[in-house]
């Protein structure tokens, strides 16, 4: 999200950060999207790119939060000639040298003590191209982590019980809204296998019920539940029948590796992870939202107007569970009305739409998102 004085800005940053150092900033303006690509399908917390520079392999390119830790500055300075190093054997041999604990790496591994004082727990130093791309983890990885983009998202593939586990006060959490969807009669729809009709489409992953009803063809995904099933479920909708008005793909996020950048006019840019984000105020709250087409097929019978026809059960009601918009801004220093913050910005990951730059985004006004 920025933060926008009259206009809307892209969502990257197209200049560096002041505090920066002369040669990260260079970096951050050689700072390329597919490298944050690699960095979201494999898990890692950091990622460095290396590249041959007059005979010698130097980090050209870096993605992920490592401002301020030791082990990325280090590397910003080191440089290895091909068949030197893990860098550079990686580089001669083309096959990839894994490293699955950092405290018991041989010493072709010359940046070992400064990895161990950042954290850092399994590194893969993996060719690709022209480059030898270095993948970071803060917590130790089982196997090779790989480049290509995963067949499925964090929704189906990652240990949700782990994941609630790791949220602050989650047992709190649950019991409240576990008392108020028993005081609303919620009754579950489970569905855990992907329906059928998406099978030749980038959406196979992700589990549907067959029931739904498709607006606009099998995708993008835009549906509606049949009336009937939405009464037999009373006054909560299970999120597997909630309506779903989409643009494009569904994107594979995952909790360890998916990230909100914010910038602009605040006074603490950053980009929050998950695992950040719950640890601000939190609330449980059932809302009901309604698709601003719901019932339009009724009104394109008397006249045809702009859009696809919405039936009436295009409104959904869930109990959400999350961090208000406003405690985010506050958290990371909303400036004054008078200092330009009139309106923010939001745009999606790239590449779930297939139009323009890949992403989807909303500008919203501020008095609107700070209001409790």
């Amino acid at each position: 999200a920025i933060l926008l004085e009259g206009v809307v800005h892209p969502i990257a940053q197209t200049s560096p950060p002041s505090y920066l150092g002369p040669f990260r900033q260079s970096l951050f303006r050689r700072m390329l999207a597919p490298l944050e690509d690699l960095m979201r399908n494999s898990g890692a917390n950091y990622v460095f790119e290396w590249a041959l520079q007059r005979g010698m392999l130097r980090m050209v390119n870096s993605a992920g939060d490592d401002d301020g830790i030791t082990y990325s500055d280090m590397s910003a300075m080191a440089k290895f000639s091909p068949g030197e190093g893990c860098v550079g054997k990686a580089f001669a041999s083309k096959e990839t040298i894994f490293i699955q604990d950092v405290s018991a790496a041989t010493s072709d591994f010359w940046r070992k003590q400064s990895a161990m004082e950042d954290g850092l727990q399994s590194i893969a130093f993996i060719p690709h191209g022209e480059s030898v791309m270095e993948l970071c983890f803060s917590k130790q990885v089982g196997k090779v982590p790989s480049l290509a983009e995963p067949d499925a998202g964090g929704f189906v593939v990652e240990d949700h019980d782990a994941i609630m586990a790791s949220i602050p006060d989650i047992a709190k959490v649950k019991g409240e809204v576990e008392a108020m969807m028993d005081k609303l009669g919620y009754r579950a729809n489970k569905i855990d296998a992907p329906d059928k009709r998406d099978a030749g489409n980038t959406d196979k992953w992700v589990p549907r019920d067959p029931r739904l009803n498709r607006l606009t063809g099998i995708h993008p995904f835009n549906c509606e539940a049949p009336l009937s099933v939405l009464r037999e479920h009373g006054f909560l909708t299970p999120a597997s029948l909630h309506y779903v008005r989409n643009h494009g793909l569904c994107p594979k996020l995952f909790w360890h590796s998916h990230s909100i950048e914010i910038s602009g006019l605040v006074d603490k840019p950053m980009r929050l992870t998950m695992a950040e984000l719950v640890k601000l105020p939190k609330i449980s709250v059932p809302v009901t939202l309604n698709c601003a087409g719901n019932r339009r097929k009724e009104q394109n019978l008397i006249q045809k107007g702009i859009g696809f026809h919405w039936g009436c059960a295009a409104a959904s009601t869930v109990v959400w569970t999350g961090v208000p918009l406003h405690e985010v801004l506050k958290h990371v220093g909303i400036r004054s009305v008078e200092a330009g913050a009139a309106w923010i910005n939001f745009a999606s990951p790239k590449g779930e739409v297939s139009a323009g730059d890949g992403t989807y985004g909303a500008s919203h006004a501020r008095q609107v998102c700070m209001n409790p």
